[in-house]
């Protein structure tokens, strides 16, 4: 009944995070073990890098959500010696249990680290639950990313900007019922940017679709290899990116984007002298909605693209430097005071 009763909770999720929360936890009532974690693996030309998806004090019942730590995984040769043997291992002297996830490929692509644990015999309900596991995040891989580039795509940013933007009220809500405005002054923000390449139809009707394809697919690697982790980056339609960071200011949040832009300006793509992007970003508030994060990040974005491309516009300075003018919305959002 037990295993039956995990395999509904880890069915019933519907995203990546959700998915690997709930499999963790699954595992918490079926093994004894004091700290549950789960490393993503990633793969690129820097090397092999462990990201902390979950991380479960099962005494507490606590996740520890953020921040998501990134190590070498020759940092961890505990880690690193079940990655190559595709092998689950006890380590005795340190009282650890550690499982590789491996997909259809024969890859590694996470591993499963149980601190504090027993030696865990050969267990069905397991092998059950991780098989079940690996089906449920293919589907979800498939409905939540585009086929070209592999990105996030659109119904899945909709998804994750309501989240975000929840997230946000709720805390808005509790530091105005506790009056905390110095909490609310060191919290970092979430950034939203449209980026869209320049001269994109000239690329395809010169060279061809299949040639365009290519580029889009060269961007997302540079994208992909430029931020972080922790950023979120989905191809919205076309030729055009939406990206989400989280930045201490405008000023960090505009220098992440303007290396983004650099790196894409300094590739050298064949056949072709230089790509560049254009990007329009803003904050995103808690008082904001959709629509409204969406609209000015693109005002920003055509401002960008009437003015010379290759270039990273901020729809606050435009704004405030008169080259923009604020909406309705804008105005009313700006006359409430939360704290």
């Amino acid at each position: 009944m037990e295993i039956l009763e995990s395999i509904v909770e880890v069915t019933a999720q519907r995203d990546r995070e959700s998915l690997e929360a709930s499999l963790v936890m699954a595992l918490a009532e079926l093994v004894e073990a004091d700290s549950i974690r789960l490393f993503n693996v990633r793969q690129d030309a820097t090397g092999i890098t462990l990201v902390t998806s979950v991380d479960y004090q099962v005494a507490t019942q606590k996740l520890r959500d953020e921040p998501k730590p990134e190590q070498p995984l020759a940092d961890d040769p505990l880690l690193q010696q079940v990655y190559q043997d595709k092998a689950s291992r006890f380590f005795a002297e340190q009282r650890r249990y550690v499982q590789p996830v491996v997909n259809e490929l024969d890859q590694v692509i996470a591993l499963l680290d149980l601190s504090g644990s027993k030696e865990i015999p050969p267990d069905a309900r397991l092998d059950i639950l991780l098989k079940i596991y690996l089906n449920y995040l293919r589907l979800i891989e498939e409905s939540t990313r585009d086929t070209l580039t592999g990105l996030l795509n659109r119904k899945t940013f909709d998804t994750c900007l309501h989240q975000i933007l929840q997230r946000q009220k709720q805390e808005a809500l509790k530091q105005q019922q506790d009056n905390d405005r110095r909490h609310s002054a060191q919290q970092h923000g979430h950034w939203l940017a449209v980026a869209d390449i320049d001269h994109f139809k000239h690329i395809n009707d010169t060279f061809g679709h299949l040639f365009g394809d290519e580029v889009l697919v060269l961007i997302t690697r540079i994208m992909c290899d430029t931020l972080r982790t922790t950023d979120k980056l989905f191809r919205f339609g076309g030729e055009e990116f939406i990206i989400l960071l989280t930045a201490d200011n405008a000023r960090g949040a505009a220098t992440a984007f303007e290396r983004l832009r650099q790196k894409v300006a300094d590739y050298p793509f064949p056949q072709l002298d230089r790509v560049t992007i254009s990007l329009g970003f803003v904050r995103v508030g808690a008082q904001d909605v959709p629509a409204t994060v969406v609209g000015h990040a693109d005002q920003a974005l055509y401002y960008a693209k009437e003015h010379g491309r290759n270039q990273v516009c901020s729809y606050d300075e435009l704004v405030a430097a008169g080259k923009l003018t604020a909406d309705k919305d804008t105005l009313d959002e700006a006359d409430v005071e939360l704290f």
